[in-house]
């Protein structure tokens, strides 16, 4: 069964409700964001796991989703995690 790309990507949308790159960067970022909290990996490693060319572009489009810059993102985690006194 042949289709065009263009109805994929419509049969695609009205079945998820996203469109395909809006699911794509979403599992970027959710990655992102384990990689940053659960990990000492760089930011330029994280991107490049990420499949983001640069950590520039990886940063745009971290705070497009997340409202927040990687570095904030990972020090309000490690803030989380330190223990009241």
């Amino acid at each position: 069964m042949k289709r065009k790309n263009g109805r994929v990507r419509f049969d695609f949308q009205a079945a998820t409700g996203q469109t395909l790159r809006e699911v794509i960067q979403q599992r970027q970022g959710a990655e992102a964001r384990r990689l940053l909290v659960g990990t000492q990996l760089s930011i330029t490693a994280i991107a490049e796991n990420c499949g983001f060319c640069n950590s520039s572009s990886f940063a745009r489009g971290f705070r497009a989703l997340a409202g927040m810059s990687p570095v904030a993102c990972r020090k309000r985690a490690r803030l989380k995690k330190t223990p009241a006194k």
